[in-house]
């Protein structure tokens, strides 16, 4: 009965063809999850900085703490990723994923009883543990019940379908905060994270999985420095534009609903590029396509740092949104492939590792540029540095049979 459901949703947005009932299942799960933090992830940087200015921090002060915090979720996510493969060997990605969304959903909870510093912290490394889990498990389900040869399709139109779906999601949130308080917001995500739950009691591995131990991945990085180099690239100017993005539109406009009428009429241009982008990426050689991106992600976070009235935010940030696909969605298509060149689960937690080691460069450079008394803004010239790593990387030719 199920899966009747979840064909007829699947039917109604015209999935791409795939091979089995499952994707659909991924498809409705991420479609959910990123419209919780659509919702939520661009008031949470803010959120953090008040809490700590509400605590009698400085603002510079708070935005070192708000730095630190991101940093110890993506410390502890870094760490957990090969624990976690060898725990979705054991018992499935069905738990996995369970445990990272039980543990997303204490976060949640949890942010209703900030008070203290420390208890920001400790909230933050059960993110960590929710985000490792979750993250690991969705990119090894992925990669079983995805279609190789439409990757970048079916990855462009979760993106494009997870956008839509979520258009109004930063302007709806900045209403429901100004008229309701955060505390209303944070209910609605709950809410939404355990109907997320009940669709992954029916995931079920379609192959056995794998554990991986740190050597696996330390040997992974050395045979292919290219795409740990790319993964650093990309989780660094991420990690930046996470933070750094909604705290500077917070600045500028000094209220919720402006940051969310900006995100929102971002979004919407995003989500029309996505598809197109994934298509590509099937059609054209995913490392030009990506070098393309980036070289344009780059301009675009130079721009931060100068160009900063509304309407010149609001082109820039489509600039990148649109520009983005053209560097994430490649890049995600060409890291499915090669794990399925190889080992499956070991690729994922080799991907996870590089994004988790440019997050950590990334808010160190955040830091660096908070200590040295620069505007926090200016750490967007770090990101375009980030987004550049897979344009500064040689490619190396494959081997042919005969040199093998």
């Amino acid at each position: 009965m199920i899966f009747m459901y979840m064909h007829t949703y699947a039917s109604l947005f015209r999935l791409p063809h795939h091979k089995s009932e499952y994707l659909s299942l991924l498809y409705i799960v991420a479609v959910i999850r990123t419209f919780v933090f659509l919702l939520l992830g661009l008031f949470l940087p803010i959120l953090i900085l008040n809490i700590f200015l509400k605590q009698g921090f400085n603002e510079k002060s708070a935005l070192l703490l708000v730095v630190f915090a991101f940093l110890s979720l993506q410390i502890t996510h870094g760490f957990l990723v090969t624990l976690v493969s060898k725990i979705n060997a054991r018992f499935g990605t069905k738990a996995g994923f369970l445990i990272g969304q039980f543990f997303l959903t204490v976060f949640l909870f949890m942010l209703f009883y900030q008070q203290s510093t420390l208890f920001v912290f400790l909230n933050f490394v059960l993110w960590g543990i929710a985000a490792s889990f979750y993250w690991i498990s969705y990119h090894t389900f992925f990669l079983e019940v995805g279609k190789q040869k439409k990757f970048g399709e079916q990855l462009g139109f979760l993106a494009m379908l997870g956008i839509s779906t979520g258009l109004i999601a930063p302007i709806l949130a900045g209403l429901i905060i100004t008229g309701f308080g955060f505390t209303t917001l944070l209910v609605i995500c709950l809410i939404l994270i355990l109907l997320t739950m009940t669709f992954l009691i029916f995931v079920n591995d379609t192959e056995k999985l794998e554990s991986v131990i740190f050597l696996d991945v330390k040997k992974e990085i050395l045979v292919k420095k290219r795409d740990f180099i790319s993964f650093v690239g990309a989780g660094g100017e991420e990690i930046i534009y996470s933070v750094a993005w909604p705290l500077l539109l917070f600045t500028i406009f000094q209220n919720y609903i402006g940051v969310g009428i900006v995100a929102s009429a971002v979004v919407l241009t995003a989500g029309i590029t996505a598809l197109f982008a994934g298509k590509l990426s099937d059609r054209m050689e995913k490392n030009k396509i990506e070098k393309i991106g980036s070289a344009g992600v780059a301009i675009s976070f130079i721009g931060r740092v100068f160009l900063q009235t509304p309407i010149f935010l609001y082109i820039i940030d489509s600039l990148y949104k649109i520009l983005s696909n053209f560097f994430y969605l490649p890049l995600n298509a060409l890291a499915y492939t090669h794990a399925m060149d190889g080992h499956k689960t070991k690729y994922v937690v080799f991907r996870e590792t590089g994004y988790k080691v440019g997050n950590i460069l990334g808010l160190a450079g955040f830091l660096l540029i908070l200590i040295m008394g620069f505007p926090f803004w200016w750490v967007f010239i770090f990101a375009a540095i980030f987004s550049l790593l897979p344009m500064l990387i040689k490619e190396q030719p494959e081997k042919t049979e005969e040199s093998r």
